[in-house]
């Protein structure tokens, strides 16, 4: 991790100390994947798992997170294979990513369903949680983002990731957002479930009918 940081490379990489950028490519791409895929899957859990009790526009956000978390490892399997068989990696891609999509749509629908289940029910928001958790997110995300900005190689690949992980800053950054206004109305006598449920629909919405077909019909070059 550190060497990542600091110098783009594992700590193992011979192009750390040869400087040959071919090397690097063959050693570090798909376990700087695997570092962010595992980072990416530390704030989807954190996200959701309290999410689902606290904030259902965290627990979208967690979602959210997961799949770029999964995208992050379909890279990393896509990049072993092309060490192995040049020719399969088009096809490790195509069947990661129709996962990915598969999987993302399922939990869009099953938010939105949700989200219209508590509107009509007790449902309890912890704004704190909204702001506390989606902060603990942006500091993964910005680390991700360091870790991946910061390769000595360039590709496709890589630059679908950093837009992915720009994206997830911005979306998190919105949650945090959304969890000020709960908070503020919390302290008024507004119910902030009107203020999260919504912005979870929106998220949801964005996840499921925006970015899994993207994801689905995504070239095969290119994961994100």
């Amino acid at each position: 991790m550190f060497t990542l940081l600091t110098h783009g490379h594992v700590s193992t990489c011979p192009a750390l100390y040869s400087g040959k950028i071919e090397i690097c490519e063959k050693n570090c791409e798909g376990k700087r994947y695997v570092v962010t895929g595992i980072l990416s899957l530390i704030a989807a859990l954190a996200e959701g798992g309290f999410g689902f009790f606290k904030s259902l526009s965290l627990f979208s956000d967690g979602v959210h997170a997961s799949a770029d978390g999964a995208g992050d490892f379909v890279g990393a399997w896509a990049a072993k294979k092309a060490r192995r068989c040049p020719h399969e990696e088009a096809t490790a891609r195509k069947r990661g990513n129709k996962a990915i999509a598969v999987l993302l749509g399922i939990s869009a629908v099953w938010v939105i369903f949700e989200s219209f289940e508590r509107m009509l029910g007790a449902y309890e928001v912890d704004p704190l949680f909204m702001i506390t958790l989606p902060f603990v997110a942006l500091c993964i995300h910005f680390l991700r983002f360091r870790i991946l900005h910061g390769s000595p190689f360039k590709n496709e690949t890589l630059s679908g990731i950093l837009m992915h992980v720009k994206g997830d800053i911005l979306i998190t950054l919105l949650v945090i957002v959304v969890g000020i206004i709960s908070l503020g109305a919390s302290v008024i006598h507004v119910n902030p479930k009107w203020f999260d449920l919504p912005f979870s629909v929106l998220l949801s919405l964005y996840l499921g009918v925006y970015l899994a077909p993207k994801i689905w019909s995504a070239k095969a070059h290119h994961h994100h």
